[in-house]
């Protein structure tokens, strides 16, 4: 590593977290893939786990990384890398714990996970050699939005409706909906009033673009329709292709699967998204989610990328 300095700081300067957001905008130009989630992104002007590389010579900031409870992200400026300074940021968000069970009380490594976004061979490397393994497969797949043969008019079951999000209203049923859908997901099934709020509150978010299918003859105890399931659509130009738009999050109840509510409001999703003028929609789904997949493949989405996350080896 050459001469460098790491820092390590529970809340990033205004001026840190812009040189942060600079170096992820270059990376992501560099690699094709952009290095930090949206949640590593929300998160970068809060209170956290974050550490600092400051290269001598250099202005400021030329790599970042970000741990949340066990999960690490990171990014090194393209024009710093291969001077170790990826595996120094490794290493310090590594703590060594004291083993209880231990009687000469000797650290040992933490399990941590480690986000690779595109599983770059760079990012590959960096992390076996550092005794990681890959343990998560998350695909991002695609699709032009010009209509084709497997996209066959939106029907319904009967008794089912679909309108648009209403703020100050719909809140708590998308969250109820998205917690038992995605109770054993980690990062979708832990969205909360906060976490929506974060969402609501970016420049891209609209109403329309959060469709949701109620079952009309069910109540949900206070008068109106229950939701099924729904359909969180986004569109960010600012956050990759500006005329493509995202499949952010298809939902449905537990009880409601098995009646082609999925494919039915990923549909309705895609039509909104053509009435925008939009040239092309993505998504990100696990690979091991296997009915997803397959319900996309069907609608036409193909593999563009894949991001795996890597767990660290504990001794």
């Amino acid at each position: 590593m050459t001469d460098a300095q790491l820092r390590r700081t529970h809340q990033l300067a205004p001026d840190e977290v812009e040189q942060v957001r600079a170096i992820v905008a270059a990376a992501t130009l560099a690699d094709g893939v952009g290095p930090l989630s949206e949640d590593a992104r929300l998160r970068l002007d809060r209170p956290g786990d974050h550490v600092l590389v400051e290269e001598s010579g250099a202005r400021g900031v030329v790599g970042y990384a970000g741990r949340h409870d066990d999960t690490v992200e990171l990014v090194v400026d393209p024009q710093h890398r291969r001077r170790g300074h990826g595996r120094a940021l490794l290493d310090a968000v590594q703590p060594a714990q004291t083993n209880p069970a231990d009687p000469a009380g000797q650290p040992t490594a933490r399990g941590i996970g480690v986000w690779a976004h595109g599983d770059l061979p760079a990012a590959q490397a960096l992390l076996r050699s550092a005794s990681f393994a890959p343990v998560r497969e998350l695909r991002k797949m695609g699709r032009d939005l010009a209509r084709s043969d497997v996209d066959r008019p939106v029907r319904l079951p009967h008794g089912y409706a679909a309108r648009a999000f209403v703020p100050g209203q719909d809140e708590d049923a998308v969250l109820a909906v998205n917690a038992a859908a995605f109770a054993h997901h980690p990062e979708q099934g832990s969205l909360d009033r906060a976490g929506f709020a974060d969402r609501a509150a970016s420049a891209w978010f609209e109403p329309a673009g959060l469709i949701l299918v109620e079952e009309l003859e069910s109540s949900d105890g206070l008068g109106h329709p229950r939701l099924a399931a729904f359909h969180w659509t986004k569109v960010d130009p600012a956050d990759g292709d500006p005329d493509a738009g995202e499949v952010y999050v298809v939902g449905v109840a537990p009880e409601q699967q098995g009646k082609g509510l999925g494919r039915a409001v990923t549909q309705l999703g895609l039509e909104h998204l053509r009435e925008r003028g939009l040239a092309r929609v993505e998504l990100y789904v696990d690979a091991d989610n296997t009915a997803a997949v397959a319900t996309y493949e069907r609608l036409g989405f193909t593999v563009l990328t894949t991001d795996v996350l890597y767990r660290a080896t504990t001794s």
